[in-house]
């Protein structure tokens, strides 16, 4: 097929030269395609410039070899810098199927001048060579075959290059070091020499760079009316009073919204600040358009957004930040223009009490305040609110959602979430409550009406490079807990975006990493509601912890412990008896036992707490430890209890193709099933308000987890009970101890990420380098300095945790600074670097990298001459005997693995020793996929068993919280008695509204006490309070006031002054909570706990304006005087 601009390879390399004639044919028709093609053309000169080196290819990832060749540094930065342009525009095109001729046209160029270069380089003569990229000409595309055909062709040439380069490799390898230098500067000087005269410049390609961000978002760079390049600016401070700016992206209508700032690769990006600044404030004078300021070297980018804020905080912007591209122009347009103008201080307006913050629920009203703050007084970008389970975070998530869109802080919104299940919910929500409002589903292609998409983490990994990094404005993450940090903090960097992290965890609980991803510190989260609160004030309801175990479930089950009885009848049934030795953690685990099981099931449907219904227990939750202990407990309910029929226990997991329509028939009062036999699907977010039992059939170790499985009985639920009665409580029953475990100090202790496997093995890397030169042994060191190189290489360029790292990336490997091995490179190394080996992919070689780390653990101990070296020794015997022989993969290393097992192997010299453990280390890891864990054989499932377990022991817990004191409960016993009179006594009804007693009055009250429960007597309480208006003050902390009047007078309040921060909301409803429980305060009173706990100045710290303080005392005095409705009642 003829090409426009790539005939000249027609003689050096006709494969290519198709190649490129495809790019050019789909440039205009199919530019996804068109690139596509032009990143296995850029791919293939890579891997022929290995081949001219010698450098090894290990496969053919264009990465991995661009890797190898910025390793070596023979490639000039310019032509490096533009293969990777290439690369990214490729893969841009696999994820993002952009039509944007205009880009698949750059990138074409670019190849274009890659195959000027590698023509020049390799002939030295431009004879044939065009000297400019000339304009596409139509052709008449070939059929399909012939194209699969060439790309074959192509496939097969990469294949070779890979066998002829292993050659290569060999036999440089074989040549003196001096030889293998003047070879590689040889190349060096003659790729550097075709470069120069090509004419491909740093600058140059940094612009490519830059203009490949721009294609990517959707900007036409050729056209000036929206890019603007090398513009004419009069500026201040310069000797000429002009400048000229490297960019100015504009809109629609000629206004500038953003100005381009483009700096050397080996500089920082903020060394043009000031520069740009200059000309924005060139172009604000203008145009009367503040333009954003983007900094950029090609591969950093930051952006100085120094206007945008609401004008009743006096514009501000936000500090400098970096982002991972270019945003579009709409989103620029929005930003610039829209935004600007329509900005309002959230926390001045009203919000939504329908949706959220409305009475009974007035906590919410102080999340939503906390974030209005946030996001506006205090102008940061990321907030994160801790919510107990049940407390409404979706709902406290629409009506933030709804006054920042009315504030003018957003116009698109993501929520995620991590399970369809909430999805779901959360889809709900935002339709019943905001029903004008484009919600949406994340689908494979962009939706541009789309106010709110809702998505799943893992979905979105896979689509957000569709979006541009601005597109959104506002991003929800629910359940913010660890794994979002650890699995899709990619999400984060991408987006450039206010961000609020929603989660029930406890606070003390929340990881350093989730808080410092929200910007919070330690402990401090935006807002939170926790349980313990929510408890207190009836937002959720308590449950009873009941430990339930077994004989087996506490000791296990061993052969000597068996009855004759038992032996007999698992010999009868197939088993051997002596072959059981089954310790308790591995019950339903290593083995099944079917009359544990139906014990538990025994206890649920015994003991059990039940609904009105009274016929079995109430709606159930079942957590089994996996499908087939599911499936077990299913069967054995249906055999015990048939009466219950077929649909009453049922089990929801991932293998049961209608989980979603059982979790709905679950949701359903009265319906079946009532029981649920879960495997992880009901963990987390399921709302079911008349679950009255959780059921603990598996250990659970982590204390996140435990408490949003707790969270499924939480939620309240009115008449549950029949009429009237509501749900008070639910029960725990723990069949392993999770309640006792975490009551421990283990518990306690502050939550951090766990390192990756790869982590560890880096920094056990580290440690052996630095034992190594600590013993002065040069070879041990000199070998695992290029395994830590090698790592630090293998780190993905297109992670953005990576690129907000890149510059210490390219510090560590630049010249010999990693050898050098200074205190504070490896210090830095330590610290920026080893964290990022988590986003390294080694899926399917996990076995590998232990062993990796058992080696160089090993190699360090015995350096160090440690008795630890000896446990690491039996590990590695034990790896060793559990692989499987009958494998050929194992068999053909047997030579290798014979002398490990030897004791003459480990009496070598040290230095002999280690370099021999290194040398097994590569002949070996790459077989440990097939070793054994110790005592389970390959493709043998658990048994099932069924031995009479026996032993049963309850074990009533009480609350996992602190008791109360006695006087406390004394106090509780009184208002029990009170508590049924409150609405008809005429005397309680005169406490409960304000209005002082008469001796009369405390003459009744004792009178109705001693009715009531003779164990209760208002004398006692004289004994501790003799003077009559203590005892009144004492009688109306026990039985609080009435809660209309408490909030009647405080909504006169609240009306006066509707702009109230979070704090003051906070601390108002504290003091309503209060009096409702136990009466009015006096004012010296809130210069004390709990007063104190927003500020250590009480109600000084928190109210400033001396009017609201004089109209809160004011409310105070109302409160302990009597209105004429009190008066009348």
């Amino acid at each position: 097929m003829q090409s426009t601009n790539f005939e000249f390879l027609r003689s050096v390399s006709p494969e290519l030269a198709e190649l490129g004639a495809f790019a050019e044919l789909y440039a205009h028709s199919d530019p996804p395609s068109s690139r596509m093609k032009s990143r296995i053309f850029a791919e293939h000169l890579a891997m022929r410039s290995c081949k001219a080196l010698g450098i090894p290819i290990a496969d053919d990832n264009f990465l991995s070899i661009l890797k190898e060749l910025a390793w070596t540094k023979t490639l000039p930065k310019p032509v490096l810098d533009t293969f990777h342009q290439v690369r990214l525009a490729g893969n841009r095109a696999a994820h993002s199927l952009s039509q944007d001729s205009g880009h698949a046209i750059e990138t074409v160029k670019s190849v274009f001048d890659l195959a000027r270069w590698w023509v020049l380089f390799n002939t030295g003569s431009l004879a044939g060579v065009p000297e400019n990229f000339k304009p596409i000409q139509p052709a008449t595309a070939p059929s399909p075959h012939y194209e699969v055909e060439q790309l074959e062709k192509l496939h097969n040439i990469a294949k070779n290059l890979v066998a002829e380069n292993e050659k290569l490799r060999k036999q440089q390898a074989a040549l003196p070091d001096e030889a293998r230098a003047s070879a590689s500067a040889t190349f060096k000087a003659k790729a550097a020499e075709a470069a120069d005269a090509l004419q491909f410049s740093e600058e140059e390609t940094r612009k490519r760079l830059i203009d490949t961000m721009l294609l990517t978002a959707g900007w036409d760079v050729e056209d000036a009316d929206q890019v603007g390049r090398e513009v004419p600016l009069s500026v201040t401070g310069t000797p000429s009073g002009t400048g000229r700016a490297d960019y100015v992206l504009f809109d629609e209508d000629h206004k500038p919204l953003a100005v381009v700032e483009a700096k050397r690769t080996a500089e920082s990006p903020a060394k043009g600040r000031k520069q740009a600044q200059g000309y924005a404030d060139a172009l604000e004078k203008k145009s009367g358009f503040r333009p954003l300021i983007i900094l950029s070297n090609g591969y950093e980018t930051t952006l100085v957004d120094d206007c945008s804020g609401p004008a009743s905080l006096t514009p501000r912007g936000y500090p400098d930040r970096q982002i991972y591209g270019i945003p579009s122009q709409d989103s620029l347009s929005y930003r610039v223009k829209f935004q600007r103008e329509r900005m309002q201080d959230p926390a001045q307006l009203q919000h939504r009490p329908d949706i959220a913050g409305g009475v009974g629920r007035e906590y919410q009203l102080e999340a939503i305040k906390a974030v209005a703050e946030c996001f506006g007084e205090k102008r940061r970008r990321k907030a994160l609110i801790v919510q107990a389970t049940g407390t409404g975070k979706t709902r406290v998530a629409v009506a933030l959602v709804e006054l920042l869109m009315r504030a003018g802080f957003a116009k698109r919104v993501l929520f995620l979430c991590d399970r369809r299940e909430l999805r779901r919910q959360a889809k709900n929500a935002f339709t019943q409550f905001l029903p004008d409002c484009n919600v949406s589903i994340l689908t494979r292609t962009r939706e541009p009406a789309a106010q709110v998409v809702l998505g799943t983490y893992p979905a979105m990994m896979k689509r957000f490079q569709q979006y541009d990094v601005a597109w959104f404005d506002l991003i929800i993450a629910d359940e913010s807990h660890r794994s979002i940090y650890n699995k899709y903090r990619d999400l984060f960097l991408y987006f450039d975006a206010l961000q609020i992290g929603l989660t029930a965890t406890p606070r003390n609980k929340v990881s350093h990493n989730t808080y410092k991803m929200f910007q919070c510190d330690d402990g401090f989260p935006t807002y939170f509601y926790e349980y313990e609160r929510a408890i207190q004030e009836g937002t959720l309801v308590d449950f009873t912890p009941i430990s339930v175990t077994t004989r087996f479930l506490r000791e296990g089950i061993h052969y000597n412990q068996l009855s004759e009885e038992e032996k007999q009848r698992l010999e009868e049934e197939g088993v051997d008896p002596e072959s059981l030795e089954i310790d308790a953690e591995k019950i339903d685990s290593q083995a099944y036992n079917k009359d544990t099981n139906r014990k538990i099931l025994q206890n649920l449907m015994e003991n059990g707490l039940r609904d009105n219904t009274e016929n079995g227990p109430g709606k159930s939750i079942i957590f089994a430890r996996n499908h087939i202990h599911a499936e077990l407990l299913g069967r054995l309910f249906q055999e015990m209890y048939p009466e219950f029929g077929p649909n009453y226990c049922a089990v929801i997991d991932n293998y049961n193709p209608r989980a979603e329509q059982l979790i709905d028939d679950f949701k359903t009062p009265g319906s079946d099933p009532v029981i649920a036999v879960s495997v992880d699907m009901l963990d987390t977010g399921i709302d079911v308000p008349e679950v009255l039992n959780l059921v603990f059939a598996k250990p659970v170790k982590s204390y996140v987890k435990f408490w949003q499985m707790i969270g499924r009985g939480t939620r309240l639920c009115k008449d549950l009970h029949g009429p009237g009665k509501d749900k008070e409580r639910f029960y725990l029953f723990d069949h392993w101890g999770n309640c006792e475990y975490f009551e421990m100090e283990r518990a306690k202790e502050e939550a951090h990420a766990s390192e990756s496997l790869l982590e560890r093995l880096f920094e056990a890397r580290l440690t052996l380098a630095e034992t190594a030169l600590a013993k002065y042994d040069r070879a041990t060191f000199d070998r695992t300095l290029p395994l830590v190189r090698g790592m630090i290489h293998a780190l993905p360029d297109n992670s953005l945790p990576v690129q907000e790292k890149y510059r210490h990336k390219l510090f560590a490997l630049s010249g010999s600074t990693l050898e050098q091995f200074a205190p504070a490179t490896v210090e830095l190394v330590r610290k920026e670097l080893a964290p990022l080996m988590r986003y390294v992919n080694i899926r399917g070689d996990k076995e590998a990298y232990a062993f990796d780390l058992l080696l160089t653990d090993l190699q360090t101990e015995l350096l160090r001459e440690s008795a630890a070296a000896e446990g690491l020794k039996d590990k590695l015997d034990s790896n060793l005997a559990g692989l499987q022989t009958s494998i050929t993969a194992v068999r053909d290393k047997f030579d290798h693995i014979r002398p490990l097992r030897e004791q003459t192997f480990w009496i070598q010299p040290l230095p002999n020793l280690l370099s021999a453990l290194e040398e097994k280390r590569q002949a070996l890891r790459g077989i440990m996929q097939f070793s054994l864990t110790p005592g389970m054989p390959p493709g043998i499932p658990p048994r099932i068993l069924d031995i009479a377990d026996s032993g049963v022991i309850y074990t009533v817990r009480g609350t996992m919280r602190p008791s109360p004191e006695e006087m406390r409960v004394y106090r509780e016993k009184v208002r029990g008695v009170l508590e049924p009179h409150f609405a008809t006594d005429p005397t309680l009804r005169k406490l409960r509204h304000g209005v002082p007693l008469t001796e009369a009055d405390f003459t009744h009250l004792a009178s109705l006490v001693l009715t009531q429960n003779a164990g209760v007597s208002l004398e006692a309480l004289r004994e501790f309070y003799p003077a009559t208006p203590q005892l009144e003050m004492e009688l109306r902390a026990i039985v609080g006031m009435d809660a209309e009047v408490v909030k009647d007078r405080f909504a006169v309040f609240f009306h006066k002054h509707p702009s109230l921060g979070s704090m003051q909301v906070a601390f108002l409803n504290l003091l309503q909570k209060h009096i409702q429980a136990y009466g009015p305060v006096q004012l010296e009173n809130l210069y004390e706990a709990p007063f104190t706990h927003l500020s250590a100045d009480g109600p000084d710290g928190i109210f400033t304006n001396e009017e609201q303080m004089q109209d809160l005392v004011h409310v105070l005095k109302s409160l302990t005087e009597p209105t004429s409705n009190a008066a009348s009642a």
